[in-house]
């Protein structure tokens, strides 16, 4: 093989590992997203919870963590509207329950971290006006229980 062969074909090759990396970097984003986004709900899963959480130890653990608070919610009578009305029925419940807790805690990452069970981190904002936040959740509930 000549030396200009020898060059074209290594920068044939570089180019081809470089299009591998880009390509594997896509699919590793990808997986990623798949794994810290809820699949139903398109919030953060339990395994962007559990990451979180220790994160948060360890700030805590150093005396770095700013006032927080977590409020946990969890939807009431799925098991009778999957029973009796069937899972897409419950599947649009709990998008619903979902996007009621998000709708209220806006400036607050939420976390599906079991089939019906969410979790809000307050903090800033949404910390200072938790009480007011939780009072307008539990008026939405209450909305829609009676509708």
């Amino acid at each position: 093989m000549e030396a200009g062969e020898e060059s074209s074909s290594l920068d044939s090759l570089g180019k081809q590992i470089q299009s591998m990396s880009s390509e594997l970097k896509t699919h590793i984003a990808h997986v990623h997203g798949q794994a810290y986004r809820d699949g139903l709900t398109g919030v953060k899963s339990k395994q962007a919870y559990l990451e979180m959480e220790q994160a948060l130890d360890a700030k805590m653990g150093i005396g770095e963590v700013d006032a927080f608070a977590l409020v946990v919610c969890d939807v009431n009578g799925l098991k009778m509207i999957n029973d009796t009305l069937g899972h897409k029925a419950g599947d649009e419940h709990i998008r619903q329950a979902c996007d009621m807790v998000c709708n209220v805690f806006v400036h607050s990452p939420v976390y599906r971290v079991g089939g019906d069970e969410f979790v809000a981190m307050l903090f800033g904002r949404d910390y200072e006006n938790r009480v007011a936040l939780m009072h307008a959740l539990h008026k939405r509930s209450v909305a829609h229980i009676n509708t």
